[in-house]
Parts: structure tokens; C-alpha cells; sequence
């Protein structure tokens, strides 16, 4: 077993990018395992499609995840992957569950959603410097719009054609789950 486990929590996206990773992706392709192999992981990113159309299994999800995690003595790091953090208040309510997540911004509409709905982040949400939060973006962002995103670690990426797992993760889905 791999050190991260990435999660396919839903293969249901409605953003439909051109360059999605998700789309090469056989629907049989991942390790199918259970909820008790998948604890034995030091870390799980739970990703999709996009997870947050379905926040309240989610947080279903990352429950099962906790109470599991407590009764075989383990305590994976738990991040989420999200292109679409909405609404605010769902995505607040489950980070703080969460250790930690990471947003990608695709496109301009992305990023201006994303500085519209967040503003005022930390007021709402005082705890986040205790996580790790990463926003990653495939748009230019001004040094002004940098110092909005102060509980984010922003990261400029480009497309690639094909999104190689990183060393040490590994592609899993949860049997019996089919959202």
C-alpha cells in the first residue's frame, strides 16, 4: 500500500474541463478496497469529479473515515481536492473536519467565483491558519489578488496531457460507494 491514497469519492463533475484527468480514467481502472484498508493509509485525498456536489455524503464520508480511523488506532491526514468549494458554508462546515484542502481554480469565471465567495474567509472561518490550504490556479493572479487569498498557499500550475499519479500515491475507490 501506497503512502496517499487518492480517493474517487464521484466521477460526477459539472464543469466538464478540457484537460480533466478524470476523463482517461477507466471507470474500472482504480483499486477497488474498504473503508479498514483504506485507514491504513498515512494520508487520503478525497477527489472526484467534483466531491463538493455532494457535500452532506461527504461529510458522511470523512466521518466513517474518522470513526474508523479510531477504532484501528490509526489517524490518516484527510485533504480535499475541490474545484468548486460551494457553498461556503458546507465547504467551511466539512474543512473543518478536514486537515486540509486543495482548490483548483481552472479559468477566470473560477477565480472570480472564488474571490467572491470567500471574501471575508478568515472571519468566517478563524481556524484556517491550522490547516494546510493550497490554491491552486491555471490563471494569472495580481500581486492585489495574492494578498486576498492570505490563508491560501498559491500555486501557478499548467495543463498537463496526461496527470501522472505522484510517486507513493495511489488511485482507490471505496466499495459500495456510488455517487
Amino acid at each position: 500500500m501506497g503512502k496517499k491514497a487518492r480517493l474517487i469519492f464521484t466521477r460526477t463533475c459539472l464543469k466538464h474541463c478540457d484537460g480533466c484527468c478524470m476523463r482517461n480514467i477507466p471507470q474500472d481502472a482504480p483499486r477497488e478496497i474498504n473503508i479498514k484498508q483504506l485507514v491504513n493509509y498515512q494520508e487520503i485525498c478525497i477527489t472526484g469529479g467534483e466531491p463538493m456536489c455532494f457535500h452532506r455524503e461527504l461529510k458522511d464520508l470523512i466521518y466513517c473515515i474518522k470513526k474508523e480511523s479510531r477504532i484501528h488506532r490509526r489517524k490518516p491526514k484527510i485533504i480535499l481536492y475541490t474545484a468548486s468549494p460551494y457553498p461556503v458554508i458546507s465547504f467551511i462546515d466539512i474543512l473543518k473536519e478536514l486537515d486540509g484542502c486543495t482548490v483548483t481554480l481552472h479559468d477566470d469565471q473560477d477565480k472570480w467565483e472564488f474571490f467572491r465567495s470567500h471574501l471575508n474567509f478568515i472571519e468566517r472561518f478563524p481556524e484556517s491558519s491550522l490547516k494546510s490550504l493550497w490554491l491552486n490556479t491555471f490563471v494569472s493572479f495580481s500581486e492585489k489578488e495574492m494578498s486576498l487569498c492570505t490563508a491560501w498557499k498559491v500555486r501557478q500550475k499548467k495543463w498537463l496531457e496526461h496527470c501522472p499519479l505522484p510517486e507513493g500515491e495511489e488511485l482507490v475507490r471505496l466499495k459500495g460507494l456510488n455517487i
